[in-house]
């Protein structure tokens, strides 16, 4: 039986947390409206695409960058505050995943229902958000703009 339990606690601890329950938590540095870096690691929000710094949306003829607005919106959102997130993938070299909490509010959830996100292959999980955001007007639903994945290829050529 002792043998068993050694075995188990030697398992557990070389074995790495599965990404489902793996977290990492702390004061985040904001990259964009899509991305943190807690302790120098950097994370992707799950299941959102934001428009990029560079991005810029058209409201009433004019332009504007929605792209930096996206990332001011969430650091004011966040402010000093530590946050929570819930890793969904990890790939090796790549920014992991996750879904982000601040105290019991989802920030990606957060993100798209203000507007200043879009669903990005979440299989629905923000569908609801993005229907408020789309028909409220909010952030960049106010105006015009594309979708992020299509102006990023574009964007890194300007």
């Amino acid at each position: 039986m002792r043998l068993a339990v050694l075995i188990l606690l030697a398992t557990a601890l070389v074995l790495p947390a599965s990404p489902a329950r793996a977290g990492i938590t702390g004061r985040p540095r904001i990259i964009d409206g899509d991305t943190l870096e807690i302790a120098g690691q950097r994370i992707h929000l799950f299941g959102i695409d934001a428009p990029e710094g560079r991005q810029r949306c058209t409201m009433s003829g004019k332009s504007w960058r929605c792209g930096q607005q996206a990332t001011f919106v969430l650091a004011e959102f966040i402010g000093k505050a530590w946050v929570r997130c819930n890793l969904k993938d990890r790939a090796p070299h790549k920014p992991v995943v996750a879904v982000c909490y601040l105290g019991k509010k989802n920030i990606n959830a957060w993100m798209v229902r203000n507007g200043w996100a879009v669903e990005y292959r979440s299989k629905g999980a923000y569908r609801t958000e993005q229907m408020h955001a789309k028909r409220g007007r909010l952030g960049i639903w106010r105006g015009a703009f594309e979708m992020p994945w299509k102006w990023k290829p574009r964007g890194r050529l300007n």
